[in-house]
């Protein structure tokens, strides 16, 4: 079963052998399913440049469905075959980017880009021309417990943003292992240590009847009532569309 047409009926089928094992796609070439001796299956995208093999891992099933992977591995093999890929993207490539890479394509959410770039370029500003490949974990332990504990880049100590931050490095640098650009993430060492990185999700917002009132009390100039409001909220780190139409900072 080495070329055949790979279908949703067709993955929960497959069974785990010995070795790992490839099932490639006859209607997309360069698309092909790894089957792993745990059972784990990932969805493969492989293409080839002026002879020089390309793989990379672009989800892994269940989790990523059959359409979205051919997505993936058809961007992919697009972008290796016009020579886009081979352009200042190897095993020295910097932090940013790789953070390029991550989030071209429109894949991610407006909103999910401008915060991977407000995390990295802040938390991480002077290790976006490091190669990633020598982003150590003691690199990674030492800045994790510097932005929770002291604060950088003029910033305050935040518990929150230190986990954010480690959060989507981690996903940058699984990103450039797909691609074999590294052979380990460095950031599982705040997992190794059981560091505890969760985020606690607030539990209580204030009611807009009470932000109405705090805003009547404060001043009667709309614009001094708004700063006020963002002081008192943490203006920073609300999400717009959470109080998007609740109210009206009208006099």
């Amino acid at each position: 079963m080495s070329h055949v047409s790979i279908t949703p009926t067709l993955i929960p089928k497959l069974k785990p052998a010995l070795k790992p094992y490839f099932v490639r796609d006859i209607n997309l070439q360069g698309f092909a399913l790894k089957v792993n001796p745990s059972g784990t299956i990932k969805f493969v995208a492989e293409a080839k440049y002026h002879g020089k093999s390309n793989r990379k891992t672009v989800g892994e099933y269940p989790s990523l469905s059959l359409h979205d992977a051919k997505s993936e591995a058809l961007f992919f093999i697009s972008r290796v075959k016009s020579g886009a890929m081979s352009e200042g993207y190897n095993g020295n490539s910097t932090l940013d980017i790789i953070l390029d890479r991550y989030i071209e394509g429109g894949r991610l959410k407006p909103r999910t880009v401008q915060d991977y770039r407000e995390a990295i370029g802040f938390y991480l500003y002077d290790w976006m021309d490091t190669k990633v490949s020598a982003i150590t974990k003691e690199m990674v332990e030492k800045r994790f417990y510097r932005i929770r504990d002291k604060g950088i880049n003029g910033g305050i100590p935040t518990y929150s943003q230190a986990t954010k931050t480690m959060r989507i490095l981690s996903a940058l640098i699984n990103y450039a292992m797909a691609d074999s650009l590294i052979d380990a993430n460095p950031v599982d060492i705040l997992k190794q240590k059981r560091i505890d990185r969760s985020i606690v999700k607030r539990t209580s917002y204030l009611p807009p009847k009470e932000a109405r009132k705090v805003l009547d009390s404060l001043s009667t100039n709309p614009v001094e009532n708004a700063i006020a409001l963002c002081s008192t909220l943490d203006c920073a780190r609300m999400r717009r569309s959470r109080y998007a139409g609740r109210m009206s900072l009208g006099s």
